[in-house]
């Protein structure tokens, strides 16, 4: 008689291996979960880390911009043409953000009823927001500069400071936000 006339071997009910063999499927159930739960909080945390990464590396990225340090794959061409555009590029992007900036201030000064006295500072006249024609606080059409966007030891400043409060800082930019003396 051959081994497929005999039919399956299962261990009769209550007996010692029958017991054992019930406690091992359990085991390997409970351990198939465990590892199926391992796998999706591990994909999970994979995928947050990945979008904390991304959004960290943009705001590298911006803070670079910011200072002027960005390096770009074009740098490593000698190319002019790669370089007006990377520099093309920067304008539009230095210029986007003034924007943003300027309507900000203007939206936070509509809110308080102060809308010509900011649109006059902004735009600042023939003599610039500070009084000079095309000086130190003046709009002379070029990018802002360096201490615009960075301070020094203070840790912020500008309108991306660091130090948690919003809003100009300085002697003239609570006179133009309406807080200062005159």
């Amino acid at each position: 008689m051959g081994e497929r006339e005999v039919g399956p071997r299962f261990p009769p009910a209550n007996s010692f291996e029958y017991v054992f063999g019930l406690k091992w499927k359990e085991l390997y159930e409970v351990e198939r979960q465990r590892r199926a739960q391992l796998e999706e909080e591990l994909k999970e945390a994979r995928r947050r880390l990945e979008a904390d990464m991304d959004l960290a590396y943009q705001d590298y990225q911006t803070q670079l911009l910011r200072e002027g340090k960005l390096e770009h794959p074009s740098s490593y061409f000698s190319s002019t043409f790669c370089f007006e555009l990377d520099l093309a590029r920067r304008q539009q992007e230095l210029e986007r953000l003034e924007a943003a900036k300027r309507e900000r201030m203007a939206q936070v000064a509509a809110r308080r009823g102060e809308m010509p006295t900011l649109l006059g500072n902004l735009t600042g006249g023939p003599s610039g927001p500070q009084g000079m024609a095309n000086g130190p606080g003046g709009m002379s059409g070029g990018p802002p500069p360096r201490e615009f966007f960075v301070t020094g030891s203070g840790g912020g400043g500008g309108p991306f400071n660091s130090s948690g409060q919003g809003g100009p800082e300085g002697p003239r930019g609570q006179e133009m936000m309406g807080r200062g003396p005159p």
